[in-house]
């Protein structure tokens, strides 16, 4: 069986503070802020994301360490945890480079490709991605020329 989820997530603009964009997520329940779920489809089962979040430290203007932590429900029956968890940490590195791979291709997109989806919203959303860019891009230009990773 395939599994998706519905996500609501917050982000906390906390540059100035900490340095980070801390986003929490969980699942989102049908009808909340007037959104009705997709259609399951079918042999697809509805996974629960109990809490989760994810912490993004912009290091440079092509950098950002990205730490995460969460408690999903796969809804995966008479599976053993230590099974679960052993794949889950294999999804989420494949996770990760197909996250950097999506950032790189719309930072960069290739002529003749058809434009993605995200980068079609900055189009727009000029207001909201502006903003957002030159939020990011002042707490870059702050940055030291070499700052340490701090891995706290």
């Amino acid at each position: 069986h395939n599994r998706d989820c519905c996500l609501h997530g917050t982000a906390v603009d906390g540059l100035d503070e900490d340095g980070c964009v801390l986003v929490l997520i969980r699942s989102h329940e049908d009808g909340m802020h007037d959104v009705t779920h997709p259609e399951v489809h079918p042999r697809t089962t509805r996974m629960e994301i109990k809490y989760a979040a994810v912490k993004l430290y912009p290091l440079s203007a092509d950098k950002t360490r990205i730490s995460a932590a969460g408690s999903v429900d796969p809804k995966l029956q008479k599976i053993p945890a230590w099974l679960i968890n052993w794949v889950a940490t294999k999804v989420c590195s494949v996770g990760m480079r197909m996250w950097e791979s999506n950032a790189k291709r719309i930072a960069h997109p290739v002529e003749g490709k058809k434009e993605c989806a995200h980068r079609q919203r900055m189009r727009e959303d000029p207001e909201f991605y502006g903003w957002m860019s030159q939020r990011v891009s002042s707490c870059i230009a702050a940055l030291p020329v070499h700052a340490p990773l701090n891995l706290n």
